[in-house]
């Protein structure tokens, strides 16, 4: 079984806190019980893939889109930004890696583009509990 973690926090670039603890505990104890883990998670600099033991982690960061600055004043726009560049990712992921399973915590909605789009275009290749 191939699964996806989604989390803005992944030691040890980004493990600031709890959230990003749990993600690594979790994924590592899922792969050392056989399972394919892939996480998706946030880049401070460049947007490296690479191997952290059995898992295989995908660094992503905001991409900025012309005008978006504008929005700023009305609500943030940099989580929407980096929920669209998850979104691409994960779908990338469950295409070329057959993912079954993707959790992720609601913290900032990094989750929310890839699932409005899967409502909107009533396809759905992940199940979500």
């Amino acid at each position: 079984m191939n699964i996806c973690l989604i989390s803005r926090e992944y030691p040890p670039e980004t493990g600031w806190g709890g959230i990003g603890t749990y993600t690594h505990s979790l994924a590592h104890g899922l792969a050392e019980n056989g399972q394919g883990v892939y996480v998706l998670s946030y880049a401070t600099g460049e947007e490296p893939v690479y191997k952290d033991g059995k898992v295989t982690v995908h660094r992503v960061k905001p991409k900025g889109m012309r005008g978006m600055w504008r929005l700023n004043s009305f609500f943030p726009v940099s989580p929407v930004l980096y929920s669209r560049r998850i979104a691409a990712r994960l779908a990338e992921l469950v295409s070329t890696c057959k993912i079954d399973i993707v959790e992720t915590p609601e913290w900032q909605a990094e989750i929310f583009w890839y699932l409005f789009k899967k409502i909107n275009t009533g396809s759905t290749a992940v199940s979500y509990s």
